[in-house]
């Protein structure tokens, strides 16, 4: 009804409004001008702006959260210690040309290579063999190459974090 219609989106922002129905180039001025980006003006607090996107398959405004500095390891509000990238790790499925990229997408931005897939708990690396694995053996290597550079990285990150709170000498 339009009752229901209107209760429904009679909270959303334009913002709201513009990212849910893609007016990507909207969106990227506005998150490019400081628009929140893990605020509840979407679709209420429980769900982030890159889970939403890889949910809706629109990987141009993935691009645009990434682009607009998006962490695919924010913690949802609801329920605690969910993350867009341990959605994705679970809900793979379907079109695994989209999945692949989504995956690729997430990795190149920062994704925690550690993660465990909500629900299942299994480790992106598995999550990678198992829905790729048969599918396409060159793109699932290239996946698996991608968390093996993101564990090198955080390692490398690690490393320059201690040293930096090592001991100043002072003479």
């Amino acid at each position: 009804s339009h009752l229901d219609l209107y209760m429904k989106y009679s909270s959303l922002t334009f913002f709201g409004f513009a990212f849910r129905y893609p007016l990507h180039s909207y969106v990227q001025r506005e998150l490019a001008a400081g628009q929140p980006l893990n605020s509840p003006i979407v679709e209420g607090p429980d769900r982030s702006m890159l889970y939403l996107a890889t949910m809706k398959q629109d990987i141009k405004m993935l691009k645009i959260v990434f682009d607009a500095g998006g962490d695919p390891n924010h913690r949802d509000a609801i329920p605690p210690n969910w993350t867009a990238w341990r959605q994705v790790l679970w809900e793979i499925s379907g079109d695994r040309e989209y999945w692949a990229k989504i995956v690729g997408l997430f990795l190149d931005h920062g994704a925690d290579p550690y993660a465990r897939a909500i629900v299942s708990e299994i480790t992106a690396s598995s999550a990678i063999e198992q829905n790729f694995g048969g599918w396409d053996p060159r793109k699932t290597r290239e996946l698996l190459e991608k968390v093996e550079a993101a564990k090198t990285r955080l390692l490398q990150t690690s490393k320059r974090k201690r040293k930096s709170r090592g001991l100043w000498c002072f003479g």
